[in-house]
């Protein structure tokens, strides 16, 4: 952060800015305290060192004095009465509007393919569950006999269920990619035109570690069981309930 790191703990850190947002107009420095406090523990979760974190983190004396006469958790205000002149606003509403665009243009394709992916894992269930009746309506709606295209019922519903996993997992991974990049944009676009620092945007405020187990577990196992089954149904590889 370009300072003299004399802290190497989280106590000798959080000490030092509680001394130093003594007697500053601060009216939410409780909320920063408790907010750095939970920084230190999530990163902490991760293995990261105190030292290795406090040196993400500006001085105490510092950051007190960026915020004294502001208020910690009003981001409108902070952007209000930023630093930040006229032209470095223009040039960050332009980008602003840029990164806007693809972002809604990259949500609704990762939203497609996550309603795909639920159609398929229905679509299987159903084929599984009642066999030549789903296939019959499909056939009678799209033309498509689902008899025929696949192998047999087993590697059908192997695929459609895999297939439509693959697809869920993918896209909400993606989703959550998408608004973790947009609380990363926001915070970035905070701290240049506020000129106050914020914090960074963690991992775990946007994926828990039961999805990212379960991703690591189920994304590729889907996948491979979906190229498998498509294999079969290529090479009319066949087998039984």
């Amino acid at each position: 952060m370009g300072w003299n790191m004399e802290y190497t703990t989280r106590g000798e850190y959080m000490n030092a800015l509680e001394q130093a947002l003594e007697g500053r107009d601060i009216p939410d420095a409780n909320k920063m305290l408790t907010d750095i406090k939970n920084y230190f523990f999530k990163r902490n979760l991760q293995s990261v060192g105190d030292t290795e974190i406090i040196s993400t983190l500006p001085d105490p004396f510092a950051l007190a004095e960026q915020y004294d006469g502001k208020t910690y958790s009003d981001k409108r205000a902070l952007k209000k009465n930023g630093s930040a002149g006229i032209v470095k606003r223009f040039f960050i509403g332009i980008l602003t509007i840029f990164a806007t665009i693809l972002g809604v243009v990259f949500f609704i394709s990762f939203l497609a393919s996550l309603v795909g992916g639920i159609a398929s894992i229905v679509m299987g269930v159903l084929y599984f569950v009642s066999g030549d009746g789903i296939a019959g309506v499909v056939n009678s709606y799209t033309g498509v006999d689902m008899n025929t295209v696949f192998a047999n019922r087993f590697v059908g519903v192997a695929n459609l269920i895999s297939s439509g996993l693959f697809a869920f997992l993918l896209s909400v991974t993606a989703l959550k990619a998408l608004w973790r990049l947009r609380k990363k944009y926001h915070t970035w676009t905070l701290k240049k035109i506020s000129g106050c620092f914020r914090l960074p945007v963690s991992v775990d405020d946007v994926y828990s570690k039961g999805w990212r187990i379960l991703v690591y577990i189920f994304l590729p196992l889907s996948l491979i069981v979906s190229v498998l089954t498509l294999a079969m149904t290529i090479f009319g590889v066949s087998f039984t309930f």
